[in-house]
């Protein structure tokens, strides 16, 4: 009998002998990561925020605990005025990993929303509030 199999490494290559298979890609994801983080900063300083987010993103996908790329992708979300995306994007992290500036950023990010919500609250009570003479 004969037996006929082959396999799709993850990149692509389907010869074993040529392929590089998972292995590789597990010991490139430091330095992807540090790419793209390293990518992500420098564009935050040159106001691309959606680049950055996007690169931020990139990190997240190979480890979706790394407190830098979270931490910059909130910072590219509230520049885009995503202040929601941005505290769920920072919830994520895990307790251990805050740092000063992470629980800062929540902080800050948490009274613009309170904020924006007494102010809609304030604008609903007005806009709904019985006017004066009327019944």
């Amino acid at each position: 009998f004969f037996f006929f199999f082959f396999f799709q490494a993850e990149d692509g290559i389907r010869d074993a002998q040529e392929s590089r298979g998972l292995g590789d890609v597990y010991k490139r994801q430091p330095l992807l990561c540090a790419l793209h983080l390293n990518l992500a900063v420098s564009q935050l300083s040159q106001c691309m925020w959606d680049v950055a987010e996007r690169n931020c993103r990139r990190v997240i996908e190979l480890d979706e605990t790394n407190a830098k790329a979270r931490y910059r992708c909130a910072r590219s979300l509230e520049e885009q005025g995503k202040i929601e995306g941005a505290l769920r994007c920072l919830s994520f992290i895990p307790k251990e990993k805050k740092t000063k500036e992470i629980v800062e950023l929540t902080k800050k990010l948490k009274a613009v929303v309170n904020d924006r919500k007494a102010k809609e609250k304030s604008m609903y009570g007005q806009m709904f509030a019985p006017q004066a003479g009327e019944q």
